[in-house]
């Protein structure tokens, strides 16, 4: 009896450790850079190996069956591990619906039963004694794993590319199980039909609707760093050696000093930036009356995002993301051929949600660092080399969004020394950042693809300091309020072949108008939207006659906290409370660039003026979505805890 308990446990070692390796070298093979190995992580799956195997024998012996083979029951036991991201996947699948909690559970529990026949109707298929069951077992395993876990990394599970890898790889599983009952000859005339089906599937993947003549359309590389304020930016690229090094991989670009997000917060800022509509107009924000980690509204169907709109002019689309917000399932994912949501990676590993809600394995998320996203960006840029299609690439980098981390091998900064650690900190996360971007125009250049790329940098939103004195109840984050440092951000354009010098741009512009602008740079149809192309900005004259300036630019729907909006002038700026839940607050920011002195009780005047504007400008240029709700899974909520979304 104690043989057996030791061989039926370590079977459920085997098993476990099995299932971890078997996910991290699909998630390296198929789904980009190296998932880093956490200890947590291989105990817990270890720890579900040996339930799996207390559990199988209880109900073997529930059956009065003989006891299994160690190499059987290892099999067995990873086939039932891949239950759970079977599950996973298939609840994921359903979270934008309308009863999300009910659904996604039922959904779930489909996958898991069909899931179960599967393995049943293997397991019949194959001799009960054979010694081939094993490799039966774990051919189908990899292979559902493998699928679903691709399934979540691109946009769309039905995109061909998409379809023809899964066909490969269920193909391939069920020429394993078959070749468990045949000869030798047979089992390699098998094999070798599995690797050509997964060569054809892989090139499929690799070269799906490329074109065979040369791309005659610039490429465009948008980069977007999360949490990144104008200032801090501005001192970095000026103080910094690795600011300068940015500065000097971008020659001829154009540097806008009054860029305004949309919001204080990533999905709605971003959302703008992908469709050209301010967040009432694509619908993409925090659902009315509920947390963010709870349910937010995602892009409402009439919404067309930058993406889809390459995708119908011949672009191959992809996008390498690093914040776990950017779910697909936001809309953000539409029009992607590739849309690659790295978190480290860890999400995509079987388990590692459910041990999470164990607590077997920690709840914060590995933070994935830029050269990460710049590996797999220098990946797919040598995977897609022989690719005559014009290409757009979306990179989001984390840093330095919170929890900031300690960045080793920047250079000496006299400067951030004497700041304030948190302060110092975040502009090394900065400084790092910036860093790597600087790699991936090196990266482009190598691939000599430099002078036909339209690239743009921008923020999603700024960052609040402690030392920024507001008379708030959050001093440090964003998200909540609509001041200077969580709305102004970056951008830097460098247009294909870029300028004859630098440009210093600095009228007023929005998020709203880089989808029109990036359609008049890459010679497309204009999109009509709300935005103000800044494309005249970036003519190749020495003196180019850009738009019309903005007279005004508006900005709201923050995450949490009081309901407000916000319109800036050259010079003021109003942020109204339409709730009543605060008083209005008026800005003269030519006076008063920090926003210290209120005068909305000294200037009435003017506090009406623009509260008047700003209810004109908010009803003219926002548009009406009607919010639909997309519940926020468990496992993507405590990751934003982690980030600081949730307190």
């Amino acid at each position: 009896m104690r043989s057996h308990a030791v061989v039926a446990g370590s079977a459920g070692v085997v098993a476990g450790l099995a299932t971890y390796t078997l996910s991290l070298l699909i998630a390296r093979l198929l789904l980009g850079p190296s998932i880093r190995i956490i200890p947590n992580d291989a105990a817990g799956h270890v720890l579900v190996g040996v339930c799996g195997v207390i559990l199988l024998s209880v109900f073997d012996r529930v059956r009065g069956r003989s006891t299994r083979s160690f190499a059987a029951t290892a099999a067995t036991v990873v086939a039932m591990l891949y239950a759970v991201p079977v599950y996973e996947a298939a609840a994921r699948a359903t979270n934008g619906s309308a009863y999300p909690g009910l659904l996604r559970s039922c959904a779930g529990v489909a996958a898991m039963v069909a899931y179960g026949v599967w393995i049943s109707l293997l397991r019949r298929a194959a001799s009960r004694d054979s010694e081939c069951l094993p490799a039966a077992l774990g051919g189908l395993t990899i292979a559902i794993g493998t699928a679903f876990n691709r399934a979540m990394a691109l946009a769309s599970p039905l995109a061909p590319a998409a379809l023809a890898r899964d066909a490969a790889l269920l193909l391939s599983a069920a020429t394993i199980a078959a070749a468990t009952r045949a000869s030798r000859r047979v089992r390699l005339q098998l094999a070798l039909g599995v690797i050509a089906i997964t060569s054809v599937a892989w090139i499929a993947y690799i070269t799906h609707a490329t074109s065979t003549e040369p791309a005659d359309k610039p490429d465009l590389v948008l980069v977007i760093i999360d949490t990144l304020r104008d200032d801090v930016f501005r001192a970095v690229v000026h103080e910094t050696e690795e600011g300068r090094r940015f500065a000097a991989a971008v020659p001829g670009a154009a540097w806008f000093s009054h860029t305004i997000a949309t919001a204080p917060w990533t999905l709605p800022a971003v959302g703008s930036i992908m469709t050209g509509l301010h967040p009432a107009g694509h619908g993409l924000q925090r659902y009315p009356g509920a947390e963010i980690s709870d349910s937010v509204s995602p892009l409402v169907d009439s919404a067309r995002t930058l993406a889809e709109e390459l995708t119908t002019q011949g672009y191959r689309t992809e996008a390498i993301l690093a914040n776990v917000f950017l779910l697909p399932s936001t809309g953000l994912g539409r029009g992607f051929d590739c849309y690659d949501l790295l978190d480290g990676g860890r999400w995509k590993l079987p388990l590692v949600a459910w041990l999470q809600w164990l607590k077997v394995t920690p709840n914060s998320p590995v933070l994935l660092r830029a050269q990460d996203v710049r590996v797999q960006f220098a990946n797919r840029l040598g995977a897609l080399a022989g690719n005559a299609q014009p290409l757009f690439f979306w990179l989001h980098l984390m840093e330095p969004h919170e929890p900031l981390q300690p960045q080793v091998g920047l250079s000496p900064d006299p400067v951030g020394e004497r700041l304030p650690p948190l302060e110092r900190l975040y502009r090394d996360n900065v400084r790092h950042a910036l860093d790597e971007v600087a790699q991936m125009i090196q990266l482009i250049n190598e691939h000599g693809r430099w002078a036909r790329t339209v690239f743009i940098l921008t923020a999603d939103h700024g960052e609040m300091f402690p030392s920024d004195d507001r008379q708030t109840s959050v001093r440090y984050g964003h998200g909540h309020a609509l001041y200077e440092e969580l709305i102004h951000v970056p951008l830097v354009i460098h247009p294909a072949g870029g300028l004859p010098t630098d440009r210093a741009i600095d009228a007023l512009n929005s998020h709203v108008d880089l989808f029109d602008t990036v359609a008049e740079l890459l010679r497309l149809p204009r999109a009509g939207h709300a935005g103000n192309s800044l494309a005249p900005w970036l003519s190749a004259s020495a003196a180019p006659s850009g738009p019309a300036p903005l007279a005004s630019v508006i900005a709201g729907s923050v995450a949490s906290g009081p309901d407000q909006r916000t319109l800036r002038t050259d010079r003021f700026k109003v942020i109204e409370f339409p709730n009543g839940e605060q008083p209005d607050e008026l800005y003269d920011l030519a006076a008063d660039p920090g926003e210290r002195q209120n005068l909305a009780g000294s200037r009435p005047d003017v506090l009406a003026q623009s509260l008047e504007s700003l209810r004109g400008e908010w009803a003219a240029r926002s548009g009406v979505a009607t919010a639909s709700r997309h519940a926020i899974d468990p496992a993507t909520s405590e990751r934003l805890k982690a980030l600081g979304y949730v307190n």
